[in-house]
């Protein structure tokens, strides 16, 4: 579930049966009332009140207000992969993404990848970015250890907490 910064929208997601694609829906707590609005998983929100959500089936992310689901504000599909920890920032301009232990960085307004991170030990886990969009908060269990990786975006260095 996700909350929007601008109103009081959730974004949530069910799975009917688990052989139907999850579908995506929005609930307005003042009006009680939900609506679905397409088949696939939210991701986040940006500031300004675009839901980012990856289509089922499918590796893109896309952005989109949810009164105008038929008009997209962009689409991006720079090799999301299901099995890879991804990081979307408040602003929708950038997001991290994770394979192999090593952080690379995608501004969305260019479509352009943006020099990599370093290698640090995990791929799972979730991953956030701050606010000011400068760390990614990743959690993550390796060994039977769980711990917080804090992902520098300038710098691409992981430090552990």
């Amino acid at each position: 579930m996700v909350c929007s910064p601008i109103d009081e929208s959730l974004a949530f997601f069910r799975r009917p049966l688990r052989s139907e694609p999850p579908e995506l829906w929005l609930y307005d707590p003042v009006s009680n009332t939900e609506r679905k609005l397409t088949d696939g998983l939210p991701y986040r929100w940006t500031n300004d009140g675009v839901l980012c959500y990856q289509p089922w089936a499918t590796d893109q992310l896309v952005g989109v207000r949810p009164e105008q689901l038929d008009k997209p504000i962009w689409t991006h599909s720079r090799a999301l992969g299901p099995d890879q920890l991804t990081a979307l920032s408040c602003d929708g301009k950038r997001y991290g993404r994770v394979s192999y232990g090593k952080w690379s960085f995608v501004d969305l307004q260019q479509d352009v990848e943006l020099p990599s991170g370093r290698h640090h030990k995990s791929d799972y886990g979730r991953a956030d970015w701050s606010a000011d969009g400068r760390w990614i908060a990743h959690s993550t269990h390796i060994d039977d250890e769980y711990g917080v990786w804090l992902i520098d975006t300038h710098t691409g260095y992981a430090f552990v907490s």
